[in-house]
């Protein structure tokens, strides 16, 4: 699922961020690779996936909102459920909570997208809409102990 809810930003591969502190999702959830994201994490009974995605190339400075809805282009019969602005890592952030089909499957989606130090970072927890309640305090603590100097 995460290979389908990227960003994609146009101009080559972007610079990726650097001395970024965070604690890895804990079991059922295991690392895995993808090349749509830095990195990723699944729930290996779920499938629910964690992960985030950085860009550090400044001719890509795209503002908040332009990177939310790259991000939710992914989703096919698109209802954002929850946009909240707030502070975090001492930025200006969005949180935003959508529902949606990608290929036919109904997905909700769980952004928080802000930029420091010249990147923009979109931390991601996607998951299929049955079973998606499960893991969103995993998806909490991640981004609370999600840290960039």
């Amino acid at each position: 699922m995460s290979g389908c809810v990227s960003v994609n930003l146009p101009l080559g591969k972007p610079a990726k961020a650097k001395d970024i502190a965070l604690t890895e999702p804990a079991e059922p959830f295991a690392k895995f690779s993808t090349g749509a994201v830095d990195r990723a994490w699944q729930n290996k009974k779920n499938g629910n996936t964690i992960g985030y995605l950085t860009d550090c190339n400044p001719s890509d400075d795209l503002d908040l909102k332009a990177l939310e809805s790259e991000a939710l282009s992914a989703l096919n019969s698109l209802k954002v459920t929850a946009h909240d602005n707030f502070s975090f890592n001492d930025r200006e952030a969005i949180r935003t909570t959508a529902q949606g089909q990608v290929d036919g499957v109904s997905v909700s989606m769980s952004l928080v997208i802000f930029k420091k130090n010249g990147c923009s970072f979109t931390l991601s927890y996607v998951g299929r809409s049955k079973v998606f309640q499960t893991n969103e305090t995993d998806f909490t603590n991640f981004v609370e102990r999600f840290q960039v100097p």
